[in-house]
């Protein structure tokens, strides 16, 4: 894939400065919210605690939708 957009180009230069454990890209979300934590495998490097988190990200984020009835959860 090109890296011809500049929210492309700004996305990749964040994520290869900073190293962000979790990203969060609302690019061609509307009107869907999508939670995922992969299946693996995992980068070797991360911490498992990191990907335990992630699971308890994705979780918390899909109780919140659903106490709060949000259509689709």
């Amino acid at each position: 894939m090109t890296v011809s957009l500049k929210l492309t180009q700004v996305m990749l230069r964040n994520f290869l400065d900073w190293h962000p454990l979790v990203l969060h890209d609302l690019h061609e979300s509307v009107p869907f919210l999508y939670t995922s934590t992969g299946n693996g495998p995992y980068n070797a490097w991360l911490d498992p605690i990191v990907i335990n988190e992630w699971q308890e990200l994705a979780y918390y984020e899909v109780q919140e939708f659903a106490r709060r009835e949000v259509p689709g959860v």
